[in-house]
Protein backbone atom coordinates (compact mmCIF):
# COMPACT_ATOMS: atom_id res chain seq x y z
CA UNK A 1 0.00 0.00 0.00
CA UNK A 2 1.36 3.45 -0.94
CA UNK A 3 1.88 6.30 1.57
CA UNK A 4 -1.04 8.29 0.12
CA UNK A 5 -3.38 5.29 0.42
CA UNK A 6 -2.28 4.70 4.02
CA UNK A 7 -2.91 8.37 4.90
CA UNK A 8 -6.37 8.27 3.34
CA UNK A 9 -7.22 5.10 5.27
CA UNK A 10 -6.04 6.71 8.53
CA UNK A 11 -8.23 9.78 7.94
CA UNK A 12 -11.28 7.59 7.20
CA UNK A 13 -10.87 5.44 10.33
CA UNK A 14 -12.67 7.81 12.84
CA UNK A 15 -15.61 8.19 10.49
CA UNK A 16 -16.02 4.42 10.27
CA UNK A 17 -16.04 4.09 14.07
CA UNK A 18 -18.70 6.80 14.45
CA UNK A 19 -20.78 5.15 11.78
CA UNK A 20 -20.61 1.79 13.56
CA UNK A 21 -21.63 3.39 16.87
CA UNK A 22 -24.57 5.20 15.28
CA UNK A 23 -25.77 2.09 13.46
CA UNK A 24 -25.48 0.01 16.62
CA UNK A 25 -27.32 2.64 18.69
CA UNK A 26 -30.05 2.92 16.08
CA UNK A 27 -30.63 -0.84 15.99
CA UNK A 28 -30.54 -1.01 19.77
CA UNK A 29 -33.02 1.89 20.14
CA UNK A 30 -35.36 0.44 17.55
CA UNK A 31 -35.24 -2.95 19.30
CA UNK A 32 -36.01 -1.36 22.68
CA UNK A 33 -38.89 0.60 21.17
CA UNK A 34 -40.41 -2.48 19.58
CA UNK A 35 -40.05 -4.56 22.75
CA UNK A 36 -41.59 -1.76 24.78
CA UNK A 37 -44.54 -1.50 22.37
CA UNK A 38 -45.06 -5.24 22.65
CA UNK A 39 -45.14 -4.84 26.43
CA UNK A 40 -42.04 -6.92 27.12
CA UNK A 41 -40.55 -6.81 30.57
CA UNK A 42 -37.89 -4.22 31.19
CA UNK A 43 -35.19 -6.88 31.65
CA UNK A 44 -36.16 -8.71 28.45
CA UNK A 45 -36.18 -5.44 26.50
CA UNK A 46 -32.70 -4.54 27.70
CA UNK A 47 -31.33 -8.02 27.03
CA UNK A 48 -32.84 -8.09 23.54
CA UNK A 49 -31.62 -4.56 22.83
CA UNK A 50 -28.10 -5.38 24.00
CA UNK A 51 -28.06 -8.64 22.04
CA UNK A 52 -29.25 -7.21 18.72
CA UNK A 53 -27.03 -4.15 19.13
CA UNK A 54 -24.06 -6.40 19.77
CA UNK A 55 -24.93 -8.55 16.77
CA UNK A 56 -25.19 -5.43 14.60
CA UNK A 57 -21.79 -4.23 15.83
CA UNK A 58 -20.16 -7.61 15.23
CA UNK A 59 -21.68 -7.84 11.76
CA UNK A 60 -20.31 -4.42 10.90
CA UNK A 61 -16.84 -5.36 12.13
CA UNK A 62 -16.96 -8.61 10.15
CA UNK A 63 -18.10 -6.79 7.03
CA UNK A 64 -15.34 -4.23 7.44
CA UNK A 65 -12.82 -6.99 8.07
CA UNK A 66 -13.96 -8.81 4.93
CA UNK A 67 -13.58 -5.64 2.88
CA UNK A 68 -10.11 -5.06 4.24
CA UNK A 69 -9.16 -8.67 3.66
CA UNK A 70 -10.36 -8.43 0.05
CA UNK A 71 -8.28 -5.27 -0.46
CA UNK A 72 -5.23 -6.94 1.10
CA UNK A 73 -5.67 -9.97 -1.17
CA UNK A 74 -6.05 -7.71 -4.21
CA UNK A 75 -2.93 -5.76 -3.23
CA UNK A 76 -1.06 -8.98 -2.62
CA UNK A 77 -2.05 -10.34 -6.05
CA UNK A 78 -1.05 -7.07 -7.70
CA UNK A 79 2.31 -7.07 -5.95
CA UNK A 80 2.80 -10.74 -6.83
CA UNK A 81 2.14 -10.03 -10.52
CA UNK A 82 4.50 -7.05 -10.44
CA UNK A 83 7.23 -9.03 -8.66
CA UNK A 84 6.80 -11.93 -11.07
CA UNK A 85 7.01 -9.58 -14.08
CA UNK A 86 10.09 -7.90 -12.64
CA UNK A 87 11.70 -11.25 -11.84
CA UNK A 88 10.98 -12.59 -15.33
CA UNK A 89 12.44 -9.44 -16.86
CA UNK A 90 15.59 -9.68 -14.74
CA UNK A 91 15.92 -13.41 -15.36
CA UNK A 92 15.55 -12.75 -19.09
CA UNK A 93 18.39 -10.22 -18.87
CA UNK A 94 20.48 -12.68 -16.88
CA UNK A 95 19.64 -15.47 -19.32
CA UNK A 96 20.63 -13.34 -22.31
CA UNK A 97 23.83 -12.24 -20.59
CA UNK A 98 24.58 -15.86 -19.65
CA UNK A 99 23.93 -16.99 -23.21
CA UNK A 100 26.19 -14.29 -24.64
CA UNK A 101 28.91 -15.09 -22.11
CA UNK A 102 28.60 -18.77 -23.01
CA UNK A 103 29.04 -17.91 -26.68
CA UNK A 104 32.05 -15.77 -25.88
CA UNK A 105 33.56 -18.61 -23.85
CA UNK A 106 33.05 -21.00 -26.79
CA UNK A 107 34.34 -18.53 -29.39
CA UNK A 108 37.77 -18.87 -30.94
CA UNK A 109 38.04 -15.09 -30.45
CA UNK A 110 37.28 -15.28 -26.71
CA UNK A 111 40.24 -13.22 -25.50
CA UNK A 112 39.83 -10.59 -28.22
CA UNK A 113 36.10 -10.20 -27.57
CA UNK A 114 36.64 -9.83 -23.83
CA UNK A 115 39.36 -7.25 -24.48
CA UNK A 116 37.01 -5.34 -26.78
CA UNK A 117 34.28 -5.25 -24.13
CA UNK A 118 36.77 -4.32 -21.40
CA UNK A 119 38.29 -1.47 -23.37
CA UNK A 120 34.94 -0.21 -24.66
CA UNK A 121 33.69 -0.01 -21.09
CA UNK A 122 36.47 2.47 -20.30
CA UNK A 123 34.85 5.07 -22.59
CA UNK A 124 32.78 7.00 -20.06
CA UNK A 125 30.10 9.64 -20.42
CA UNK A 126 32.53 12.33 -19.30
CA UNK A 127 34.76 11.75 -22.33
CA UNK A 128 34.43 14.40 -25.08
CA UNK A 129 31.60 13.75 -27.50
CA UNK A 130 34.06 13.42 -30.40
CA UNK A 131 35.90 10.62 -28.59
CA UNK A 132 32.68 8.77 -27.81
CA UNK A 133 31.44 9.11 -31.41
CA UNK A 134 34.76 7.83 -32.75
CA UNK A 135 34.71 4.84 -30.38
CA UNK A 136 31.10 4.09 -31.29
CA UNK A 137 31.83 4.19 -35.02
CA UNK A 138 34.80 1.83 -34.65
CA UNK A 139 32.81 -0.65 -32.55
CA UNK A 140 29.98 -0.49 -35.08
CA UNK A 141 32.41 -1.05 -37.95
CA UNK A 142 33.92 -4.06 -36.18
CA UNK A 143 30.45 -5.44 -35.46
CA UNK A 144 29.34 -5.07 -39.07
CA UNK A 145 32.61 -6.59 -40.31
CA UNK A 146 32.18 -9.67 -38.09
CA UNK A 147 28.49 -9.93 -39.02
CA UNK A 148 29.24 -10.02 -42.75
CA UNK A 149 32.32 -12.21 -42.40
CA UNK A 150 30.62 -14.78 -40.14
CA UNK A 151 27.56 -14.83 -42.39
CA UNK A 152 29.66 -15.77 -45.41
CA UNK A 153 28.86 -12.49 -47.14
CA UNK A 154 31.24 -10.23 -49.01
CA UNK A 155 32.77 -7.55 -46.81
CA UNK A 156 33.03 -4.32 -48.77
CA UNK A 157 35.19 -1.27 -48.06
CA UNK A 158 34.04 1.63 -50.24
CA UNK A 159 36.80 4.13 -49.45
CA UNK A 160 39.60 2.72 -51.56
CA UNK A 161 42.05 0.04 -50.48
CA UNK A 162 41.88 -1.07 -46.86
CA UNK A 163 45.51 -1.30 -45.76
CA UNK A 164 44.57 -2.90 -42.43
CA UNK A 165 42.92 -5.86 -44.17
CA UNK A 166 45.83 -6.29 -46.58
CA UNK A 167 48.53 -6.22 -43.91
CA UNK A 168 46.59 -8.31 -41.37
CA UNK A 169 45.88 -11.03 -43.93
CA UNK A 170 49.53 -11.11 -45.01
CA UNK A 171 50.59 -11.50 -41.37
CA UNK A 172 48.05 -14.29 -40.83
CA UNK A 173 48.46 -16.34 -44.01
CA UNK A 174 49.71 -19.89 -43.43
CA UNK A 175 50.15 -21.63 -46.80
CA UNK A 176 49.75 -19.67 -50.03
CA UNK A 177 49.32 -16.23 -51.57
CA UNK A 178 48.30 -16.03 -55.23
CA UNK A 179 48.13 -12.46 -56.49
CA UNK A 180 47.88 -10.35 -59.62
CA UNK A 181 49.68 -7.09 -60.22
CA UNK A 182 49.13 -4.84 -63.22
CA UNK A 183 51.83 -2.82 -64.97
CA UNK A 184 51.05 -0.05 -67.43
CA UNK A 185 52.82 2.91 -69.02
CA UNK A 186 51.91 6.53 -69.56
CA UNK A 187 51.90 8.15 -72.97
CA UNK A 188 55.50 9.22 -72.48
CA UNK A 189 56.44 5.62 -71.63
CA UNK A 190 56.66 5.97 -67.84
CA UNK A 191 56.07 2.73 -65.92
CA UNK A 192 53.02 2.61 -63.63
CA UNK A 193 52.87 0.04 -60.85
CA UNK A 194 49.35 0.96 -59.69
CA UNK A 195 50.90 3.18 -57.06
CA UNK A 196 51.81 0.27 -54.77
CA UNK A 197 55.34 -1.06 -54.80
CA UNK A 198 57.11 2.26 -54.27
CA UNK A 199 54.73 3.48 -51.56
CA UNK A 200 54.98 3.07 -47.79
CA UNK A 201 52.13 0.54 -47.92
CA UNK A 202 53.86 -1.38 -50.71
CA UNK A 203 57.10 -1.53 -48.73
CA UNK A 204 55.35 -2.86 -45.61
CA UNK A 205 53.37 -5.34 -47.72
CA UNK A 206 56.58 -6.56 -49.36
CA UNK A 207 58.40 -7.00 -46.02
CA UNK A 208 55.48 -8.99 -44.60
CA UNK A 209 55.58 -11.22 -47.68
CA UNK A 210 59.29 -11.77 -47.17
CA UNK A 211 58.59 -12.81 -43.57
CA UNK A 212 55.79 -15.13 -44.71
CA UNK A 213 58.10 -16.82 -47.22
CA UNK A 214 60.68 -17.54 -44.51
CA UNK A 215 57.81 -19.15 -42.56
CA UNK A 216 57.05 -21.54 -45.42
CA UNK A 217 54.35 -19.63 -47.31
CA UNK A 218 54.36 -20.07 -51.10
CA UNK A 219 53.75 -16.78 -52.94
CA UNK A 220 52.96 -16.56 -56.65
CA UNK A 221 52.46 -13.23 -58.41
CA UNK A 222 51.19 -12.82 -61.95
CA UNK A 223 52.19 -9.50 -63.51
CA UNK A 224 49.69 -8.45 -66.17
CA UNK A 225 51.54 -6.11 -68.56
CA UNK A 226 50.03 -3.50 -70.83
CA UNK A 227 52.43 -4.77 -73.48
CA UNK A 228 55.47 -7.03 -73.63
CA UNK A 229 57.79 -4.08 -74.19
CA UNK A 230 57.40 -3.19 -70.53
CA UNK A 231 59.79 -6.03 -69.73
CA UNK A 232 62.54 -3.69 -70.87
CA UNK A 233 61.54 -0.99 -68.37
CA UNK A 234 64.18 -0.51 -65.68
CA UNK A 235 61.72 0.28 -62.89
CA UNK A 236 59.61 -2.80 -63.64
CA UNK A 237 62.72 -4.95 -63.79
CA UNK A 238 63.77 -3.57 -60.40
CA UNK A 239 60.40 -4.58 -58.92
CA UNK A 240 60.57 -8.05 -60.50
CA UNK A 241 64.17 -8.65 -59.40
CA UNK A 242 63.49 -7.56 -55.83
CA UNK A 243 60.50 -9.87 -55.50
CA UNK A 244 62.26 -12.77 -57.18
CA UNK A 245 65.22 -12.40 -54.82
CA UNK A 246 62.80 -12.51 -51.86
CA UNK A 247 61.45 -15.87 -53.04
CA UNK A 248 58.26 -14.85 -54.85
CA UNK A 249 57.44 -17.01 -57.89
CA UNK A 250 56.79 -14.65 -60.81
CA UNK A 251 55.17 -14.93 -64.21
CA UNK A 252 54.23 -12.28 -66.75
CA UNK A 253 51.54 -12.06 -69.38
CA UNK A 254 50.48 -9.29 -71.74
CA UNK A 255 46.93 -8.05 -71.46
CA UNK A 256 46.41 -8.61 -75.20
CA UNK A 257 47.04 -12.30 -74.58
CA UNK A 258 44.17 -12.45 -72.05
CA UNK A 259 41.36 -12.69 -74.54
CA UNK A 260 38.26 -14.80 -74.16
CA UNK A 261 35.54 -15.09 -71.53
CA UNK A 262 37.73 -15.82 -68.50
CA UNK A 263 38.25 -12.49 -66.75
CA UNK A 264 40.85 -12.11 -64.02
CA UNK A 265 40.25 -9.16 -61.66
CA UNK A 266 42.79 -7.48 -59.41
CA UNK A 267 42.92 -9.96 -56.56
CA UNK A 268 44.95 -11.66 -53.87
CA UNK A 269 43.99 -15.18 -52.81
CA UNK A 270 45.03 -15.92 -49.23
CA UNK A 271 45.39 -19.64 -48.44
CA UNK A 272 42.88 -20.12 -51.31
CA UNK A 273 40.03 -19.63 -48.85
CA UNK A 274 39.67 -15.83 -49.04
CA UNK A 275 39.63 -13.54 -52.05
CA UNK A 276 40.84 -9.95 -51.57
CA UNK A 277 39.57 -8.02 -54.58
CA UNK A 278 40.09 -4.37 -55.42
CA UNK A 279 38.81 -2.16 -58.17
CA UNK A 280 40.41 1.02 -59.45
CA UNK A 281 39.59 3.91 -61.73
CA UNK A 282 41.96 2.58 -64.38
CA UNK A 283 45.56 3.20 -65.48
CA UNK A 284 46.90 6.66 -64.76
CA UNK A 285 50.03 8.16 -63.21
CA UNK A 286 48.27 7.87 -59.85
CA UNK A 287 45.71 5.03 -60.10
CA UNK A 288 42.83 5.41 -57.68
CA UNK A 289 41.47 2.37 -55.86
CA UNK A 290 37.76 2.87 -55.34
CA UNK A 291 36.66 -0.28 -53.52
CA UNK A 292 38.01 -3.31 -51.69
CA UNK A 293 36.04 -6.50 -51.13
CA UNK A 294 36.72 -9.60 -49.04
CA UNK A 295 34.90 -12.73 -50.17
CA UNK A 296 34.96 -16.06 -48.31
CA UNK A 297 32.00 -17.71 -50.06
CA UNK A 298 33.56 -21.06 -51.14
CA UNK A 299 32.07 -21.20 -54.63
CA UNK A 300 33.28 -17.69 -55.47
CA UNK A 301 36.76 -18.34 -54.07
CA UNK A 302 37.03 -21.61 -56.04
CA UNK A 303 36.06 -19.72 -59.19
CA UNK A 304 38.76 -17.10 -58.62
CA UNK A 305 41.34 -19.80 -57.85
CA UNK A 306 40.43 -21.50 -61.12
CA UNK A 307 40.78 -18.25 -63.06
CA UNK A 308 44.18 -17.56 -61.53
CA UNK A 309 45.43 -21.08 -62.31
CA UNK A 310 44.14 -20.77 -65.89
CA UNK A 311 46.11 -17.62 -66.67
CA UNK A 312 49.13 -18.66 -64.56
CA UNK A 313 49.53 -21.76 -66.70
CA UNK A 314 49.53 -19.57 -69.85
CA UNK A 315 51.94 -16.96 -68.53
CA UNK A 316 55.71 -16.82 -68.98
CA UNK A 317 58.04 -17.57 -66.11
CA UNK A 318 60.25 -14.71 -64.94
CA UNK A 319 63.14 -14.71 -65.21
CA UNK A 320 63.01 -17.09 -68.16
CA UNK A 321 64.77 -20.40 -67.52
CA UNK A 322 68.33 -20.46 -68.74
CA UNK A 323 68.52 -22.19 -72.10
Amino acid sequence: MSDSSASAAARAQPGRVVRKVLVTAAIGGLTYLISDLTQQSQIDSLILTAFLGGVALVVQFLTDFEDRLAKVELGHRTQTVQMRSLAEEKFADVSEATELFGRVEASTLRTDVLDLVRHANRIKSDHPDLIRQLARSQVQRASEFLRDLSGGNAVVYNDGEDRDWLLALTRSVRATIDATSRASRTRDGQFIDEGLWFTELGQRYFELQRTAITGGVEIRRLFILQDAALLNDKELLTVLSRQHDAGVSLRTISSNQMTGTIHLPDLILFDRVLSYESSSSGPSPTPLFTQTMLVIEPAHVREQVGRFHYWWSRATEWPPPAS
